[in-house]
Formats: C-alpha cells, sequence, structure tokens
C-alpha cells in the first residue's frame, strides 16, 4: 500500500502519553490500519486516552481531501495550535463525537460523520480500563447535490471538487463494512493484549513476584490473543493461507480448502507461492518477493488456475480473477516468520467489468461512426438549460464545429436558433417526461449555419439528453421542388384532360351527325333497289344479277355499320347507372337474345351457378356480354363445336369475368389492335361484322371504371377477361 503523509504532518509526534504507540509499536499499528484499510479504503485513527493521536493513516481521497481541507481552516503552521483552534472539523468530530465518547463509556460508537461518512469507533481496555480507541471511517461519499453543496460551503471548498472527489471512491459492500467492524473489535483487544503486555513487563522489573504473577498472566493473554487471531482466521470468509519464511503454505483456512477442494495433508508443504508459475507469469513475482525480502505488505490482483500448478492434485479447478493482500508477519526480535495471504473472488465482477468496457467500446465506436450527428447533454439547472457533454464527429461536421470547443458549454450559446425552431422545448419535455420525441424536419438557422434538419431526442438514465440529428437540406429542397412540379403538371393535366374532353365530345357530336346523315341517301339508295329487284331483277342477265346483288349486300352492310356507328356514339352520350348488377341475370338476357344463334352452330356454353353480383349498367353488361358471345360463336373453327367456357375470380377490389373459346385465335401483334374502331382481321364473307364491337366494348367498360384485355393464341382459341367493380366500391 503506498504511504501517505499529510500536508500538516505527522501528528502522533505530538503524542504526550505514548502507551499505545511505544507499547505496540508502528509497524504493528500500521499492520493493523492496513487490515482495515483493505477491506474499507478509507481511514484509521488511533487515540491515547487523552486524545493524543497514537496513528493515523488515510488511504481514500475523499478522506485525505477532507481532513487536508479541515486543516487548512486553523489558519495556523502549527499542529498543536491547529489540534485545540477548534476549526479542524475532521478532528473535533472524530475526537469528541466519535473517540471521546467510547472512551468515556467504555462501549463503541457509531456516527455520522461531519465530513459526509461514518465513523466508528471501539475502545480499548488493558487491565480492565480503557487505554485508548480505535476509530475507522467507513460508507459512500455523499452526491446529492444538496449534501455536497452544504459540505462545500462548511468546509469552504467547490462542490465540483466534492464531486469529482467523491466519484473516484469504490464502493464497499455491506458485508465487507461489518466484517471490518467485527475486526476492529479484534484489533482493540490485540492492542489491549499488547499494552497489557507491555505494562506487564514494565512492572516486572519493579517485582520479580510479580513479574512472574503479570508474565503467566501475559502468557495466558498471549494464548488468548493467538486462539482469537486464529479463530479470526478460520470464520475469515477470505480464503487466507499463512506460509513460512522461505514461501511454503503451513496454514490454510477452511475458505481456501473448501475452494480448492483439498484437505490440510494435500495442501501443507505443497505449495509454496515463490514457485508459482502462475504468479510468475503475470509478473507479480518480483512484487511477491518485497513481502518476504523487505517486510512490505502488498495488494493486486491477478488471474489464477490451480491446474498450472503441478505441486498440487488441482484436476478440475477453475479459473478465477482474485483480488489478493499479502503482509509479513515478524518475531519480537524483528525477524519474518510468516507472511499471510487474504484473497477474494472477484471473478463475477470482473466479468461484469470486462464486459462493460467491451460494451463501452462497441457503443463508442458506433458513436463515432454514426453517418447521424450525435450529442449529449447533462442538464444545468434541473432542466432549464443543457451544456455540451460530447458530440461525435458527424455531429461536428454537421454542425461545423470542435467538440473539444463546445464541451461545457450551453447549447443555447453554441446554437442560438433552438429556440427559435423549437427544438429547446422538445429538450425540456423529454428531461421532463423521460418520453423520446422526433422533431421532423425544421429549419434552423442562425449566424452561422442556415439548414433543414430532423431530430429525435431521448434521456439516457443517466438523466442526459441525446439529441440524433440529419442535415436534410437537400431532400427538403428535392421535395419542394417535386411538389412545385406536381402542382404544374397537375395543372397541365387538368388543361389537357379539358382539352381532351372538348375534343372527344366534338368527335361523338361528328360521328352522331355524320351516322345520322347518311341514313337518309343510304334509305334511298334501299329503296330504289327494292324496287329494281321486284320490278326488272328478272329481266336481267347472270352477270347483272350478280352485280345488282352485291349492291343489296353492300347497302345492308352500309346499314349495320351506321347502326354501329350511332350506337358507338349514343355510349359518349349515354347517362350511367352504376348499380347492383347479377351477373347471372346478364347471362340469362344474352342466352335469351343468342338463342338461335346458339341452338344453330350448336354452341356449348359453360356458366358457373355461383356468379356473383357486381357494380355497373345492366344495358352496357348484357351489350358487353351479348359481343364478347356473338364474336366466340362467329370466330370459331370451321370443323369443330363451338365450346365457351365462362369463369370469374375476385381480385382486391374487381371481379375478373373470363369468357373463353375454342375458336380461331389471334395473332400477337393484333391482340391490342382488336380494340380499336374498324379493326377487322377477316373478310366479310369470311366472317361478317363492322369492327366495331370491342371498340365499344372497351368504352362501355371504360365508362364503368372497367377493363377489358385478350390472352389468345392462333388456333388454340381466345380468353376475353374483364375487370367488374365489386358492389359499393365505385
Amino acid at each position: 500500500m503506498n504511504t501517505y503523509a499529510p500536508p500538516y504532518g505527522d501528528v502522533t509526534e505530538l503524542n504526550t502519553s505514548r502507551l499505545i504507540m511505544d507499547s505496540v509499536g508502528q509497524d504493528t499499528l500500521n499492520q493493523i490500519a492496513e487490515d482495515a484499510i483493505d477491506l474499507l479504503e478509507t481511514s484509521v485513527a488511533i487515540y491515547e486516552a487523552n486524545g493524543d493521536y497514537a496513528f493515523g493513516m488515510f488511504s481514500s481521497g475523499w478522506c485525505r481531501y477532507m481532513d487536508a481541507t479541515a486543516r487548512d481552516l486553523c489558519g495556523t503552521d502549527d499542529n498543536l495550535e491547529a489540534l485545540n483552534c477548534g476549526k479542524w472539523l475532521c478532528h473535533e468530530n472524530c475526537w469528541n463525537d466519535s473517540a471521546k465518547v467510547a472512551i468515556e463509556t467504555g462501549r463503541s460508537t457509531d456516527i455520522e460523520c461531519v465530513g459526509g461518512i461514518h465513523l466508528y469507533a471501539e475502545p480499548i481496555f488493558s487491565l480492565e480500563r480503557v487505554v485508548g480507541v480505535i476509530n475507522i471511517g467507513y460508507g459512500d461519499p455523499p452526491t446529492d447535490p444538496e449534501k455536497l453543496n452544504q459540505l462545500a460551503e462548511t468546509f469552504g471548498v467547490d462542490a465540483k471538487i466534492l464531486k469529482e472527489v467523491a466519484g473516484s471512491y469504490e464502493p464497499r459492500q455491506k458485508f465487507l463494512v461489518n466484517l471490518a467492524k467485527k475486526r476492529l473489535k479484534s484489533w482493540a483487544r490485540l492492542i489491549g493484549e499488547i499494552v497489557e503486555k507491555t505494562q506487564i513487563q514494565n512492572e516486572r522489573q519493579e517485582s520479580k513476584s510479580l513479574e512472574i504473577a503479570k508474565l503467566k498472566q501475559a502468557e495466558q493473554a498471549l494464548e488468548a490473543r493467538e486462539s482469537f487471531l486464529s479463530n479470526v482466521i478460520v470464520q475469515s470468509p477470505f480464503a487466507t493461507w499463512i506460509s513460512d519464511a522461505e514461501g511454503t503454505l503451513q496454514i490454510a483456512n477452511p475458505a481456501l480448502k473448501k475452494f480448492l477442494n483439498l484437505t490440510d495433508e494435500q495442501l501443507v508443504g505443497k505449495y509454496n507461492v515463490l514457485q508459482d508459475p502462475v504468479v510468475e507469469r503475470q509478473g507479480l513475482m518480483p512484487l511477491i518477493r518485497t513481502v518476504f525480502e523487505e517486510g512490505e505488505s502488498i495488494s493486486f490482483t491477478c488471474d489464477w488456475d490451480g491446474n498450472d500448478i503441478s505441486s498440487l492434485d488441482l484436476k478440475g479447478s477453475k479459473s478465477v480473477s482474485i483480488d489478493a493482500t499479502m503482509f509479513p508477519i515478524f518475531s519480537p526480535e524483528g525477524e519474518l516468520t510468516n507472511v499471510v495471504l487474504n484473497w477474494i473472488d472477484i471473478t463475477e465482477r470482473q466479468v461484469a467489468q470486462n464486459a462493460l468496457l467491451e460494451n463501452e467500446a462497441r457503443f463508442r465506436s458506433l458513436f463515432e461512426n454514426m453517418y447521424d450527428g450525435v450529442a449529449i447533454y447533462r442538464s444545468e439547472n434541473d432542466g432549464e438549460n443543457f451544456l455540451f457533454v460530447d458530440l461525435n464527429a458527424s455531429g461536428e461536421a454537421l454542425s461545423k464545429v470542435e467538440k473539444n470547443r463546445i464541451v461545457g458549454k450551453r447549447i443555447t450559446e453554441v446554437f442560438p436558433g433552438v429556440t427559435e425552431m423549437g427544438l429547446f422545448d422538445v429538450m425540456k419535455r423529454v428531461y421532463r417526461t423521460g418520453k423520446t420525441e422526433k422533431r421532423p424536419i425544421t429549419l434552423y438557422k442562425d449566424d452561422r449555419i442556415l439548414e433543414w434538419v430532423d431530430n429525435t431526442v431521448f434521456r439516457l438514465p443517466s438523466n442526459e439528453i441525446v439529441a440524433v440529428y440529419r442535415d436534410e437540406s437537400e431532400r427538403h429542397m428535392a421535395e419542394e421542388e417535386i411538389r412545385r412540379l406536381n402542382k404544374v403538371l397537375e395543372q397541365r393535366v387538368i388543361e389537357r384532360t379539358k382539352q381532351l374532353e372538348a375534343t372527344n365530345e366534338e368527335l361523338e357530336d361528328f360521328v352522331y351527325s355524320v351516322s345520322h346523315d347518311l341514313r337518309a341517301p343510304l334509305r334511298s339508295i334501299s329503296g330504289f333497289a327494292e324496287i329494281i329487284d321486284r320490278r326488272y331483277k328478272a329481266s336481267l342477265n347472270e352477270e347483272g344479277r350478280h352485280y345488282f346483288d352485291n349492291i343489296i349486300k353492300a347497302s345492308r352492310q352500309m346499314g349495320n355499320l351506321i347502326d354501329d356507328l350511332l350506337e358507338f356514339s349514343r355510349l359518349g352520350r349515354k347517362s350511367i347507372k352504376q348499380e347492383a348488377v347479377s351477373l347471372a341475370d346478364v347471362f340469362e338476357a344474352v342466352i335469351e337474345t343468342l338463342g338461335d344463334e346458339i341452338e344453330k352452330t350448336n354452341t356449348r356454353i359453360g356458366i358457373p351457378k355461383d356468379l356473383p353480383v357486381v357494380q355497373g349498367d345492366s344495358a352496357l353488361l348484357v351489350n358487353i356480354v351479348i359481343n364478347l358471345l356473338d364474336n366466340a360463336i362467329k370466330y370459331h373453327k370451321p370443323d369443330e363445336t363451338p365450346v365457351i367456357n365462362v369463369a370469374y375470380e375476385i381480385l382486391d377490389r374487381f371481379v375478373v369475368l373470363s369468357i373463353s373459346d375454342n375458336g380461331i385465335g389471334i395473332e400477337p401483334e393484333y391482340q391490342e389492335k382488336i380494340f380499336k374502331m374498324f379493326q377487322r382481321l377477316h373478310s366479310q364473307t369470311d366472317y361478317p361484322g363492322t369492327g366495331i364491337g370491342l371498340a365499344a366494348t372497351k368504352k362501355a367498360l371504360q365508362m364503368m371504371d372497367g377493363e377489358i384485355r385478350v390472352e389468345s393464341a392462333p388456333g388454340k382459341g381466345s380468353a376475353f377477361k374483364i375487370n367488374l367493380l365489386k358492389p359499393m366500391t365505385a
């Protein structure tokens, strides 16, 4: 253990009683104090009955700082004046409220220290009277801001420094504190016995008979002490062994034997710490040799695996991390007789610490390599403002700042625009509620920066606030440009639609007018042809009759064409009645209309019995199905009976109706053209028609928000599929 020398010097030099100090000796007192320090890492003070210091030791940074600070309040370089001035707070509290009370009452005391921890004092008895007291500090320094501020005011120091010093203290588990209190009684008894022995030896010089009596008493006390010390070792929960001066193990306590699963016969004389290969490999041997060669006490940690110790039967021994303390034992003549080692298994703690370090490294790497900027803040004045704690590399680049220049500064100082953009209020809410909030793309601007940023803010368990953000300026400007272009495009579409609607209306008016006007001359041609047919056909030769038949046939075809044109033009003028229509009723009407043609051609039609209901105009649906069935019958193979199959399926918003046949089929290059006006693929002689039926079918379906397509192959028939709205979805 490193020796700590207070800046004001050694106050034991002022000891006027010297009973304990001279009887026990500085080395033994030091060993006892170090044993306590090893458990609690705070402070130890041993007082004579008159209040003089016999020994003092400070280990923790907290105790050292508070004691030195309190000493400075005295305003003098003279330790005697400082001890009597009443301003040395740590001394006054430790002596008057703890040690002095224990001496006066003969009972242990346990109080809260003026320095924020606790003090426990045990009186030292010798020859049935209190000759002094041993006092230890224990407990975690305060971290509460209010308490730290009170201490800072009392001791005249900065609360921030107190917080840093308190944070460096490693907390001790409760069982260690309880163990230290128990040991303090043993140490007080041991000191008392040593003082008692010394007093006996002194009195022995005055009277030989008294010397013999007291010698026996001292021997009994020594035996009791040895028995007590042995009992302490046996009952200790820590693995403990004692070696001889050459390092060979002589005594092992039950905790060690249980851990190694070995007996005294298997351990004693079989292990030598100075020949331990595990210690050698980890470079600890020079440190351990200082205990044997220089009589120093040491502490260390190492990873120990019994499988590497050839002198012991430790098969299956587990590897552990241990925290060990070694100290020497000397004979009255000052010769090294034994070395004691205590160790505790800190494997789980080490694993947890390693895992914590790995996690910290992992998250630090993630933090530094994130594409998004990440800033961490701590609260100032309970969320009234926020101070920069950390900023990753992306955050530096996005914010155009250097981390080392802004850490510790307020966010409103570094980024004055956060209030106007609303992010500052978000951070306050998240700090109060702990609920994560996302701030959508918002404009941030100040004298340095103008950018659109996206922020997500959340609170850490430490109450620190994290803001994750990215520069969305390019994306925002692109979206704005897209919105502008969409508006322009929408306007153009509206204007173009109006133009197309006007053109279509004019075209429909033209088609209707032309079709209607052609009716009159065609009726004249047909009328005169019928007169000639009745009166003069018999007088014509064969060639004349052939030409005349062609005239009549052409006029009839022209009439059909005009009828189809008129019907097509009327579609654009017709008012559509959207209602629920039963496809079963539609097919029933169509079969009745085409009954003669079906019977004439022996056509077989397969129609499902569960045809659904669709949304549409019933009259248009009948005409559509008539067109498709009529075409299926008309374009059949001359040597095969027409076969038509009707099917359906329901997809999303539509009922898909399929009408397939075994007809002549359609070449792929014509499968889109057949839905255009006057597109005929065959002569009137082979397959009569006007070339308007499928165009009218497509238009009628479009008026009902439907569509039509064909799947076909030459010689393998065709399948026309039409999409019809399901009911109540128009």
